[in-house]
């Protein structure tokens, strides 16, 4: 894994000036976002709206258009990403690891000479709990509470790889006007 938050930028050369670029990706139906002289900012339309964002800035030289792009994940997902994995991991996995205990216990009766001399009732329960294997979350549970999130987030970033080269790609293309998208 290179990069904890995936990004791509590329630069693409094309002979047309600036204000042909821009009017190609207006009209282009596959991205919409918002547009200036000086750069842009878009996502798809459809088909994983929501993982990508699209900034980029025109550079004019002397006989070309330079169109600096940079491909990120959209701010919204990874808000909506690190409130779940904030829920999941701070919320869901402790209360499951600790619930664990209670919900595999074993009923034991305690006769009443064993209980300690000063009182302390809990002190003694809590010990005999920490000390049981009975009531510990089973290992195959351990690892899908601990890693299914992590296998997500895997296929995520995989998804965005997947999706910067197609990007990268149609705009390619977009941008050169060699084809109609």
């Amino acid at each position: 894994m290179k990069k904890i938050i995936p990004f791509h930028s590329f630069t693409i050369l094309t002979p047309d000036g600036a204000d042909e670029v821009l009017q190609r990706l207006k009209q282009c139906l596959l991205y919409q976002g918002s547009f200036s002289e000086e750069s842009f900012q878009i996502t798809r339309t459809f088909y994983r709206t929501a993982l990508t964002q699209v900034q980029g800035r025109f550079e004019k030289q002397s006989h070309q258009t330079a169109v600096h792009i940079k491909i990120t994940l959209h701010p919204m997902f990874m808000v909506m990403l690190g409130f779940l994995f904030v829920m999941w991991y701070g919320i869901a996995v402790p209360s499951a690891f600790e619930s664990a205990t209670y919900i595999y216990a074993t009923r034991q009766k305690i006769p009443l000479s064993s209980l300690p001399a000063d009182g302390n009732i809990t002190a003694t329960v809590i010990q005999s709990i920490s000390e049981s294997t009975d009531g510990t979350l089973p290992p195959h549970l351990a690892a899908m509470y601990l890693g299914g999130p992590i296998f997500v987030l895997i296929i995520f970033i995989i998804s965005f790889w997947a999706d910067a080269k197609r990007i990268r790609l149609e705009l390619t293309q977009i941008i050169r006007g060699s084809s109609d998208m």
